[in-house]
Protein backbone atom coordinates (compact mmCIF):
# COMPACT_ATOMS: atom_id res chain seq x y z
CA UNK A 1 0.00 0.00 0.00
CA UNK A 2 1.45 3.32 -1.01
CA UNK A 3 0.80 6.52 0.91
CA UNK A 4 0.68 9.85 -0.82
CA UNK A 5 2.95 12.17 1.24
CA UNK A 6 0.85 15.22 0.39
CA UNK A 7 -2.44 13.57 1.46
CA UNK A 8 -0.81 12.39 4.66
CA UNK A 9 0.40 15.87 5.53
CA UNK A 10 -3.03 17.46 4.82
CA UNK A 11 -4.67 14.79 6.95
CA UNK A 12 -2.18 15.49 9.71
CA UNK A 13 -2.78 19.21 9.42
CA UNK A 14 -6.57 18.77 9.59
CA UNK A 15 -6.21 16.49 12.61
CA UNK A 16 -4.03 19.04 14.44
CA UNK A 17 -6.40 21.86 13.47
CA UNK A 18 -9.44 19.92 14.72
CA UNK A 19 -7.65 19.03 17.95
CA UNK A 20 -6.68 22.67 18.42
CA UNK A 21 -10.27 23.85 17.82
CA UNK A 22 -11.62 21.22 20.20
CA UNK A 23 -9.18 22.17 22.97
CA UNK A 24 -10.02 25.87 22.43
CA UNK A 25 -13.73 25.02 22.69
CA UNK A 26 -13.18 23.06 25.93
CA UNK A 27 -11.15 25.93 27.39
CA UNK A 28 -13.80 28.52 26.49
CA UNK A 29 -16.64 26.33 27.76
CA UNK A 30 -14.89 25.72 31.09
CA UNK A 31 -14.15 29.43 31.44
CA UNK A 32 -17.80 30.29 30.75
CA UNK A 33 -18.96 27.63 33.23
CA UNK A 34 -16.67 29.08 35.91
CA UNK A 35 -17.98 32.61 35.33
CA UNK A 36 -21.59 31.41 35.53
CA UNK A 37 -20.93 29.59 38.81
CA UNK A 38 -19.21 32.63 40.35
CA UNK A 39 -22.04 34.95 39.30
CA UNK A 40 -24.66 32.49 40.56
CA UNK A 41 -23.01 32.29 43.97
CA UNK A 42 -22.89 36.10 44.15
CA UNK A 43 -26.65 36.26 43.45
CA UNK A 44 -27.65 33.87 46.19
CA UNK A 45 -29.06 35.71 49.16
CA UNK A 46 -27.28 35.25 52.45
CA UNK A 47 -29.94 36.70 54.77
CA UNK A 48 -29.36 35.87 58.43
CA UNK A 49 -31.09 36.76 61.67
CA UNK A 50 -29.82 36.45 65.25
CA UNK A 51 -30.58 33.25 67.17
CA UNK A 52 -33.44 34.89 69.12
CA UNK A 53 -35.42 35.33 65.87
CA UNK A 54 -36.77 32.17 64.30
CA UNK A 55 -39.35 29.40 64.55
CA UNK A 56 -41.25 29.29 67.84
CA UNK A 57 -40.19 32.78 68.90
CA UNK A 58 -42.58 34.68 71.14
CA UNK A 59 -43.43 38.28 70.35
CA UNK A 60 -44.79 40.73 72.88
CA UNK A 61 -48.45 41.54 72.29
CA UNK A 62 -49.61 45.10 71.55
CA UNK A 63 -46.02 46.17 70.98
CA UNK A 64 -44.03 47.17 67.89
CA UNK A 65 -41.52 44.31 67.66
CA UNK A 66 -38.26 44.78 65.74
CA UNK A 67 -36.95 42.08 63.40
CA UNK A 68 -33.38 42.55 62.19
CA UNK A 69 -30.51 40.74 60.61
CA UNK A 70 -27.77 40.81 58.00
CA UNK A 71 -27.55 40.21 54.27
CA UNK A 72 -25.59 41.39 51.28
CA UNK A 73 -25.11 45.17 51.06
CA UNK A 74 -28.04 46.88 49.25
CA UNK A 75 -30.04 43.64 49.25
CA UNK A 76 -33.84 43.94 49.39
CA UNK A 77 -35.42 42.12 52.33
CA UNK A 78 -39.10 41.19 52.60
CA UNK A 79 -40.37 40.01 56.01
CA UNK A 80 -43.79 38.33 56.13
CA UNK A 81 -45.30 37.29 59.43
CA UNK A 82 -48.85 36.96 60.79
CA UNK A 83 -50.38 38.63 57.74
CA UNK A 84 -47.95 41.54 57.82
CA UNK A 85 -45.42 42.30 55.10
CA UNK A 86 -42.52 44.72 55.64
CA UNK A 87 -39.69 45.63 53.30
CA UNK A 88 -36.16 46.79 54.10
CA UNK A 89 -32.91 47.32 52.28
CA UNK A 90 -29.59 46.25 53.76
CA UNK A 91 -27.16 49.09 54.37
CA UNK A 92 -23.53 49.18 53.17
CA UNK A 93 -22.57 46.77 55.98
CA UNK A 94 -25.44 44.40 55.21
CA UNK A 95 -27.51 45.33 58.31
CA UNK A 96 -31.30 45.59 57.94
CA UNK A 97 -34.25 46.09 60.30
CA UNK A 98 -38.05 46.18 60.10
CA UNK A 99 -40.57 46.94 62.83
CA UNK A 100 -43.71 44.82 63.05
CA UNK A 101 -47.05 46.47 63.77
CA UNK A 102 -48.55 45.64 67.18
CA UNK A 103 -50.36 42.29 67.25
CA UNK A 104 -53.01 40.84 69.52
CA UNK A 105 -52.27 37.77 71.62
CA UNK A 106 -53.07 34.45 70.00
CA UNK A 107 -53.06 30.85 71.21
CA UNK A 108 -52.23 29.56 67.73
CA UNK A 109 -49.26 30.29 65.49
CA UNK A 110 -50.04 32.32 62.37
Amino acid sequence: MLLDPKAHSISSLLMKSTTSLWSQFIYNASLLFTVIIVLSVECIADVRTPAVIGDNMVLQQNHKNPIWGWGNPAESINVKIAGQSHKAKADSNGYWKVTLDPMKASASPK
